[in-house]
């Protein structure tokens, strides 16, 4: 079985991340963020973080089998299912020389685990739900956090009217970490199996086209316009003739097919 061919299809899966972090770091509080991690690895920081990632992967490895890759050597053999101590000692000698890396395969290629030594973050890329269900109960359970890697809005933002009635139809918003370019989010590095995606690891899983969002917001204030007039014209007590019915129902539902088009362009089944 070729593990490196197999680890270059889940990089380009989309990536979550077990972080100590809640969220992803604006690149404006970049300095703050990178103050904070080196004060981490002061002492046995950087070991006592380690040994949450360390004790989340024992568990993981009670529910899916491992098939570990050490520092990127993917021609050598591959160590499936080390036991509790040999995988303590792998994960302790990365978090001590703040270099390395260990590559886990699940269950031969259903997920991909990266912990590198240099960062602070445990990556999975192309999590099923089961497994992101797993990887969230664990993380909590080391007071870590777990979120995707293109989190496009911070968890603790609160929405606005027109965001909340987006989310009637599963539509987040932009807002907050929208920009990648004005983010940062520590993550691990892309196999050298890959080194091409390097740089696609911080973008987003799928590309949409620019016009997909004013499209989306367009067309949802377009349909609520659509509902709003007639409605407030009758509650106004003013006459609502059949042509302007007939003109709002055309336009509102040329306006929910454009909002559904929209929204499968930001928002594609995998």
């Amino acid at each position: 079985m070729d593990f490196s061919d197999i680890a270059e299809r889940l990089l380009r899966k989309p990536l979550w991340v077990i972080d100590p972090m809640p969220a992803r770091v604006d690149k404006a509080h970049g300095e703050r963020f990178f103050a904070l991690e080196a004060y981490w690895r002061q002492g046995d920081g950087a070991e006592a973080l380690f040994a949450k990632f360390l004790r989340v992967l024992q568990k993981l490895n009670c529910y899916y089998s491992f098939t570990v890759i050490c520092d990127g050597d993917w021609d050598a053999p591959p160590l499936d299912d080390p036991d509790p101590e040999t995988l303590e000692r792998l994960v302790t000698e990365r978090a001590r020389s703040e270099r390395g890396r260990l590559d886990l395969l699940l269950d031969g290629g259903k997920a991909l685990l990266t912990l590198s030594g240099d960062e602070v973050t445990l990556g999975v890329y192309g999590p099923d739900e089961r497994l992101r269900g797993f990887c969230k109960v664990l993380a909590a359970s080391e007071g870590l956090f777990w979120w995707p890697s293109q989190q496009e809005e911070s968890p603790f933002s609160a929405p606005s009217p027109i965001e909340r009635v987006l989310g009637l139809f599963g539509v987040k918003s932009a807002k907050g970490n929208a920009a990648a370019g004005k983010d940062i989010s520590p993550a691990p590095p892309a196999s050298p199996a890959a080194p091409s995606l390097k740089k696609e690891r911080h973008e987003t899983a799928t590309s949409a086209p620019a016009f997909a969002r004013p499209l989306l917001w367009g067309s949802a204030a377009a349909l609520l316009l659509c509902i709003l007039i007639p409605l407030g014209l009758r509650l106004g007590g003013l006459p609502v003739g059949e042509k302007l019915l007939h003109t709002c129902a055309g336009l509102g539902f040329c306006a929910l097919l454009a909002f559904f088009y929209a929204r499968a362009l930001l928002h594609p089944r995998e």
